[in-house]
């Protein structure tokens, strides 16, 4: 089973800087979910740390990962906003909000929860 920010085009763009993997490792090292640690310069793994780090409360290494965590969230408004109006398409509605609830409660808690990540 893979998540969707591992698919997700709307974070293929997340930069990766020079040296930033080394970084991203020691973000790896404190967030609650694995990732690939063969794949940290990889943009979609940085998209993964920078969701639990910010769902988390965790700290963040440097300034720029703010800027790319805020990069990474409005990804996801739009992808949201592409399940629902997948969903009122093939008639999922009803099930589609109680989905989104079940996503957006960690959010507003900033708590972690599997289902926002897989």
């Amino acid at each position: 089973r893979r998540c969707v920010q591992e698919t997700a085009t709307e974070f293929d763009e997340v930069p990766v800087r020079h040296n930033e993997d080394h970084l991203n490792e020691s973000l790896a090292k404190i967030c609650p979910y694995k990732v690939n640690m063969q794949t940290l310069d990889s943009p979609h793994t940085k998209t993964l740390l920078l969701f639990q780090a910010y769902f988390s409360g965790l700290p963040l290494p440097i300034r720029d990962f703010v800027t790319d965590t805020k990069l990474t969230l409005d990804g996801c408004v739009r992808i949201v906003q592409s399940l629902i109006d997948l969903s009122a398409e093939r008639g999922f509605l009803s099930t589609t909000i109680l989905s989104l609830i079940h996503i957006s409660e960690p959010t507003r808690q900033a708590e972690i929860s599997y289902a926002v990540f897989c």
